[in-house]
């Protein structure tokens, strides 16, 4: 087999099929597809298409899309790429070809906890994959969408003084160019727990902050009086361009236990509200965070206000559930539906053929018929204090029972 041709991407392979009458080839091997992804028929005067069998001597060319053999990459993929990234540093490059990876060396220090972010406008929706690796090439941490949109971030404390490689690629084996940056965490900026924590002013100016990293809750210290009533607020669109996209505000009380929290509003925001009736005078601890502390949903910036006496409205409460319906105080007051008899005995009476009761004139009972129903009534003197008899008279009877046809053979008593 010959490699003879290299085109925008396709491959064009010679194949010299064995001397004999007529050879018959393994499909995997002979059946070739042209650039339009069919496959046609062999043609002697071409040496092109598929066939199960060809004359001895014959050549097939095959066209087929794998990455272009002429395309290499520039950076290897693995352990043995000497191309390196510095902490602060920043590389711009390129994904070559479908399935490309770029691996790059830096160097890092036992402690520091470090962030590696991967975007790209080139590759489609931004969508790039980051990867750590071990000197020796043992997978670390792997990301897809940790960072802003579809980019990637992976945040890394280092446990030794030692090269570590990071990975470029991007998702579905896409291509395009891309930047890779490598930075020291800067300090939080606002602390989290009770620590020198920045005050914030009931009816004061809102508070502008950042969540600095995946994980991060920011502490404000806020003094309460015993009897008042205050609201506090968590907007997540601090600015527009990197905005916490959906805060979780906490309230802790002088001793940093947890006394309140809140992910949304009830207004069909994302924002966070916490309506709260101080019992004791003191400082009290507010803390931003995000809902999700796992990828990029727990970066941004936002807003933080506390207000006195109900300062931001709460919405309507909803509806109060309607009253249950009465229940009757005895068994005996679902039996009456507003009569009563006048003693515990029931008299029953089977009307004869022909009469007609209630506007339906009376089929002849069976007695077997008339033995089903008294037992049938029977069971309720197992659960109330009645008795059912049967009379022979219309007249003065509690219960008339008319036998009817109601239609399709049905009876109905």
């Amino acid at each position: 087999m010959e490699k003879i041709m290299r085109n925008n991407g396709w491959q064009e392979t010679l194949l010299n099929l064995s001397r004999g009458s007529f050879t018959q080839h393994v499909s995997p091997f002979l059946s070739f597809d042209d650039v339009d992804i069919s496959q046609p028929v062999f043609d002697p005067a071409t040496s092109f298409g598929s066939t199960d069998f060809a004359p001895a001597g014959a050549s097939f060319k095959q066209a087929s899309q794998p990455a272009d053999p002429s395309i290499s990459s520039t950076i290897p993929g693995d352990p043995s790429s000497t191309e390196t990234i510095s902490v602060g540093g920043t590389v711009n490059e390129t994904i070559d070809f479908s399935g490309d990876t770029d691996w790059f060396r830096v160097s890092l220090e036992e402690g520091v906890t470090y962030t590696i972010n991967l975007t790209s406008n080139d590759i489609t929706n931004g969508d790039t994959v980051l990867g750590l690796y071990t000197e020796s090439g043992a997978q670390i941490a792997l990301d897809d969408q940790g960072g802003a949109g579809n980019a990637a971030r992976i945040s890394f404390t280092a446990s030794a003084d030692q090269d570590y490689f990071i990975e470029a690629a991007a998702y579905l084996n896409l291509t395009g160019d891309y930047t890779l940056s490598v930075s020291e965490r800067p300090s939080d900026s606002v602390a989290n727990g009770i620590f020198n924590n920045p005050v914030i002013t009931v009816d004061g100016a809102s508070v502008f902050g950042d969540l600095d990293y995946v994980t991060d809750q920011d502490w404000y210290a806020v003094e309460l009086v015993a009897g008042e009533s205050y609201s506090f607020v968590l907007n997540g669109k601090g600015n527009a361009v990197n905005p916490l996209n959906d805060p979780f505000l906490y309230l802790y009380n002088s001793d940093g236990e947890l006394i309140a929290y809140n992910d949304d509003r009830s207004d069909a925001s994302l924002n966070s509200l916490i309506s709260f009736d101080a019992t004791e005078t003191g400082t009290y601890y507010l803390a931003a965070a995000a809902y999700t502390g796992t990828n990029a949903d727990a970066l941004g910036t936002y807003l933080l206000k506390a207000t006195s006496d109900g300062g931001i409205p709460l919405p309507p409460p909803p509806p109060p559930p309607p009253p249950p319906p009465p229940q009757p105080d005895n068994i005996l007051d679902s039996l009456d539906w507003g009569s009563q008899l006048g003693s515990n005995t029931v008299t029953v009476y089977f009307a004869e053929v022909g009469e007609r009761f209630a506007g339906v004139t009376s089929e002849a009972w069976e007695q077997f018929e008339i033995d089903a129903a008294m037992d049938a009534l029977g069971m309720f003197t197992d659960y109330v204090n009645l008795t059912f008899e049967q009379v022979n008279s219309s007249a003065g009877a509690t219960f008339k029972l008319v036998k009817d046809t109601i239609g399709g053979g049905t009876l109905g008593y």
